[in-house]
């Protein structure tokens, strides 16, 4: 394996006269220079979006882009080695200098077999042990894989509950299974029907009601939701917990798995290859080859640490709380739930002064009905800012506001509503 540092070491050695006088010449290379070359002591809150972080970040990704250039140039080269094999053991100690482990403060810096894809396999590793001892789980008593999206995770559940209670569909099918049913929230993502319809097990057969059984089905399944995708609602997790305990039911959190997929393709997954092969993944998944998900969370990890995204996370809660007590002050604009947010979803109508005097009924939902489709439109044409909307059962179009970037700042809520008031001013 090539370190980043041999990389920049190489990089240095080989930097030609040309490339020098052409950053000299260029507004980058100046901004460079006066960039210090060593980013140990630079963090990610010391990049833009920060204050006066644009120096900073020209300069950190111009270094980027040099470390990689330098090992384009060298990889092809005819003479260069093109292989340093290492075995799991070797990597997990270390890569010259260069840990996988995680850590709580931030640092300053294809996939299915172990020989494809070995960094990105322990990569894989490092991070699903560490999202395991969060939850109190043991090496022991987890597995799984990074999966591209929540629909393909929840599938992906479903399909291992069922391998577990019946493990013959592998290889009967559901001919030999009764009439299976599931359980979920009826505010739940769409995924957990879909998923019911591709497996095979009917969508007919989710059930979205309180209920302990229905004539003619077996339950096997409880879907339980962290953060609904409305309202951002969470299921008692402990109550549901000891139901599906106490009538032996799988329970999954909107969270075996390579028995329930494996074909052991022998000119793929050989057994008598020189190294550990339950680091050949791809046997796990549906389709064998997947994309290196697990990558872009493990940079973020590694670039924040545990104590980083957990201000991260803290700092869109409170600006959901922020958002939350405004709507309250403002006249004209109504909270869908009364109760503070248990997430970073704010769901709320606002009404126009046209509309205020209106009495409650079929008259009055069906104008308000019409306001968010049409501040959403104009919002789109002027291009000041974005939000989403959407009914749900018997409500009528309401703003669904989640916050995910911790660079938004009151300033940004405050413009918002004064862009909803501002725009349908003459609704």
């Amino acid at each position: 394996m090539i370190s980043f540092r041999e990389i920049k070491q190489d990089r240095i050695i080989d930097k030609s006269a040309v490339r020098d006088k052409q950053q000299d010449d260029s507004a980058a290379g100046r901004d460079r220079r006066q960039t210090p070359a060593d980013f140990s002591s630079i963090y990610s809150k010391d990049l833009l979006p920060a204050s006066h972080g644009e120096e900073l970040t020209r300069g950190f990704l111009q270094e980027l882009v040099n470390i990689l250039l330098g090992y384009i140039c060298k990889s092809n080269q005819r003479s260069s080695k093109v292989l340093d094999f290492h075995h799991p053991h070797q990597l997990k100690e270390g890569l010259e200098g260069f840990s996988l482990n995680l850590p709580d403060q931030p640092e300053t810096l294809e996939q299915f077999t172990y020989e494809v894809s070995p960094v990105f396999i322990l990569m894989e590793e490092v991070l699903l042990r560490k999202m395991q001892s969060i939850v109190g789980w043991s090496d022991e008593e987890g597995d799984g894989i990074f999966c591209p999206g929540g629909t393909i995770s929840n599938l992906y559940s479903i399909l291992v509950a069922r391998y577990y209670f019946y493990p013959e569909v592998k290889t009967r099918g559901m001919g030999a299974l009764p009439q299976l049913a599931l359980f979920t929230s009826e505010h739940s993502h769409y995924s957990v029907k879909k998923s019911a319809a591709v497996l095979g097990l009917g969508s007919e057969n989710v059930v979205t009601v309180k209920c302990d059984e229905r004539w003619g089905l077996v339950p096997f399944y409880v879907n339980a939701t962290a953060g609904t995708t409305v309202y951002g609602a969470f299921d008692p997790f402990d109550d549901v917990a000891d139901i599906c305990h106490q009538h032996t039911l799988w329970m999954h959190v909107d969270g075996l798995l390579k028995k329930c997929n494996e074909m052991g393709a022998e000119y793929l997954f050989q057994t008598d290859k020189p190294y550990d092969v339950s680091y050949d993944t791809g046997d796990k998944s549906i389709q064998c080859g997947r994309h290196v998900d697990a990558f872009k969370l493990w940079l973020m990890w590694k670039a924040k640490g545990s104590e980083g995204f957990g201000a991260q996370v803290d700092k869109c809660l409170e600006n959901a709380e922020y958002l939350y007590d405004q709507l309250q002050r403002r006249a004209g604009f109504e909270l869908v739930f009364k109760n503070k947010p248990e997430h970073c979803n704010v769901c709320f109508w606002y009404t126009p002064p046209s509309l205020r005097g209106l009495p409650p009924g079929e008259d009055r939902d069906t104008r308000l009905h019409q306001v968010a489709p049409q501040i959403k439109g104009r919002m789109m044409e002027k291009g000041s800012v974005l939000i989403g909307y959407q009914p749900l059962g018997a409500k009528v179009n309401f703003f669904r506001c989640v916050f995910s970037n911790p660079a938004t700042q009151h300033d940004d809520i405050d413009f918002l509503l004064e862009e909803i008031i501002w725009l349908s001013h003459d609704l």
